[in-house]
């Protein structure tokens, strides 16, 4: 009986041992500074390459023009509860980053911008 516990009990250590040698290669695999992944500024362009290739402004500065008719640059002329024509639209609604340096159509560190993307966010949220 006693030798029999001894060999499940190696067993098991060896499981163990195999699991915490695999999980400390990841680790380590995940600190080494060559990876993209872990370099913060690697991370932080690609972060801003995804934003910029998905960017696309609100209202009249759209290629395509407005979305809908409640689909404006200006946040003063959005009505606050949707039309008809914004909810039945298939486009996706200007939906901006609260990143900074992300891309937007108003200055970057205003107070015009961080308005625009506070409200445009909030009435989503509401919607």
């Amino acid at each position: 009986m006693r030798e029999h516990t001894i060999s499940i009990l190696r067993k098991d250590l060896g499981r163990l041992r195999s699991i915490v040698l695999r999980e400390t290669a990841a680790v380590r695999r995940w600190q080494t500074p060559s990876t993209p992944l872990n370099n913060m500024q690697g991370s932080q362009a690609g972060l801003q390459l995804m934003l910029l290739a998905n960017y696309v402004p609100p209202g009249h500065l759209r290629p395509d023009g407005p979305r809908h008719n409640n689909d404006h640059a200006d946040i003063r002329e959005i009505t606050i509860e949707p039309s008809e024509a914004e909810l039945i639209s298939t486009i996706l609604p200007f939906l901006p980053a609260n990143i900074p340096d992300a891309p937007h159509h108003l200055r970057a560190n205003s107070m015009e911008r961080l308005l625009d993307i506070q409200f445009r966010l909030l009435r989503e949220e509401f919607l």
